[in-house]
């Protein structure tokens, strides 16, 4: 008696069936692509708006940087590079004097230490278009920076001088952190900021107790090259 192949039965049924399986099956991949590759042509545009919008971080960064920039002080020692608009003669890089002052054509001596780099730009136009060129246009920038320094003295934990790191600025109760603080002798109410300015000595009043307690209108100062901060001693 013969075996019935029941397997041989249902393969001969398959391959009967084969082009209507194969057609199904290419209906279900089409379809499966239809619904799928939108999903992922919508994270590969989520990733990439993600790649545009990260530019613009750095943009903004580099925009508070000029910002600062033009904010910094000029001291003296500093190299300015001096543009005039279509006065080549007149352009060129020149060091601010020991005392704060630069030689520019047609000018003489200009004080310019203590300026911010627009303030420069202006008293150069105003200058220069008094006597010799219809508003002329002025572009200054920093060539290169010279140390700027601080010093403190008196009651702190660590007294001594403190540079200033170049394009950054520095306030008073910065520089007394980097002091280490004050003793517990410290009148802190009754500091002096020591400062030459134009050939003179100012002395600047700080009562720094109300500053770091934002008491009041009191502002923390920012300091400029040559500074000298003097920390006096409480007598009880």
């Amino acid at each position: 008696m013969k075996r019935k192949d029941h397997c041989g039965d249902v393969k001969k049924k398959w391959f009967r069936r084969c082009p209507e399986s194969l057609l199904f099956f290419v209906v279900i991949l089409t379809f499966a692509d239809f619904f799928i590759s939108p999903l992922g042509l919508a994270e590969k545009n989520e990733q990439a708006q993600k790649e545009l919008s990260a530019p613009s971080k750095t943009i903004t960064s580099s925009h508070d940087s000029l910002n600062s920039l033009r904010d910094y002080r000029v001291s003296a020692l500093d190299i300015l590079s001096i543009m005039v608009f279509q006065e080549p003669d007149l352009s060129r890089d020149i060091k601010v004097s020991q005392t704060g002052s630069i030689t520019f054509p047609l000018l003489d001596k200009v004080q310019v230490a203590g300026l911010r780099i627009s303030e420069v730009e202006a008293r150069l136009a105003s200058l220069l278009g008094k006597d010799y060129i219809k508003n002329p246009q002025v572009t200054v920038t920093i060539k290169e920076y010279s140390p700027r320094r601080v010093s403190v003295l008196g009651e702190v934990k660590k007294a001594g001088s403190f540079e200033i790191p170049s394009e950054e600025r520095m306030t008073l109760l910065q520089v007394i952190a980097r002091a280490e603080g004050f003793t517990n002798l410290a009148k802190t109410d009754s500091i002096v900021i020591r400062r030459i300015k134009n050939g003179k000595e100012e002395k600047i009043q700080v009562n720094a107790t109300k500053l770091m307690n934002n008491e009041g209108n009191t502002k923390d100062i920012e300091l400029e090259h040559g500074d000298i901060i003097v920390v006096p001693t409480r007598f009880f």
